[in-house]
């Protein structure tokens, strides 16, 4: 972000296409905070509510457009799942 991209005071909406861990929108966040915008509230294209990314959010509203239909922590023994959703990989019970 160039200096001057945002002003103090100013509101902004921090918006990405997926919400995985949280730590893209929490990184910018504190960047625009640093900045000295108000963030007020996220948006994402794709939640993925298992990794627990809106936590990260210090209680910053989050919109999602689409959320999956299954657990990834359920379907993870399921290989082609792991390999191709949640990128262990290994095909391995990732189950707490």
């Amino acid at each position: 972000m160039h200096l001057g991209a945002v002003q103090q005071g100013e509101k902004a909406v921090v918006i990405d296409d997926v919400v995985a861990t949280g730590g893209t929108l929490s990184a910018a966040i504190k960047l625009l905070e640093r900045m000295g915008a108000e963030v007020v509230e996220c948006a994402c294209v794709i939640g993925l509510p298992d990794l627990k990314g809106k936590g990260r959010l210090n209680g910053k509203p989050l919109y999602l457009l689409v959320e999956p239909r299954f657990s990834l922590v359920e379907e993870c023994t399921n290989s082609q799942i792991c390999k191709n959703v949640c990128k262990l990989g290994d095909g391995g019970d990732h189950r707490p």
